[in-house]
């Protein structure tokens, strides 16, 4: 009798640091997950913010910018810019090649991840 209260404690015992065993790992990844998506967001938040005061230059005040990020399988980041305004619907093509170029110097961060801006 005693050594089966005996075994079954041991036996719950393990269950629970077995348990613990996975669920502490995965714990773990999500905070670091949340840490490095909170890190980019920051630098995504400045991209924008340089992005608008370009684009002010070239009197696009107030452009629709929708910032896409795509993580590849190796964690490499790359991201898809698209720019919406109607005074670049009226550009010339050389203007928006000037744009282009303007928004093609701004850096995201460095390390710079392969960036794809397009207007629409």
């Amino acid at each position: 009798m005693m050594k089966k209260k005996v075994f079954t404690l041991v036996l719950f015992i393990l269950v629970l640091a077995e348990c613990m065993g996975i669920c502490i790992p995965a714990y773990s990844r999500e905070i670091d997950r949340r840490n490095e998506q909170i890190y980019y967001q920051r630098f995504e938040q400045e991209y924008k913010e340089k992005l608008r005061d370009c684009l002010e230059q070239f009197y696009c005040k107030n452009s629709g910018i929708n910032l896409t990020s795509v993580r590849e399988a190796d964690g490499t980041r790359n991201y898809i810019v698209r720019i919406h305004h109607r005074h670049i619907e009226s550009m010339t093509s050389d203007q928006k090649g000037e744009l282009l170029k303007a928004v093609g110097e701004i850096r995201l961060f460095s390390g710079q991840p392969d960036v794809t801006v397009t207007f629409l």
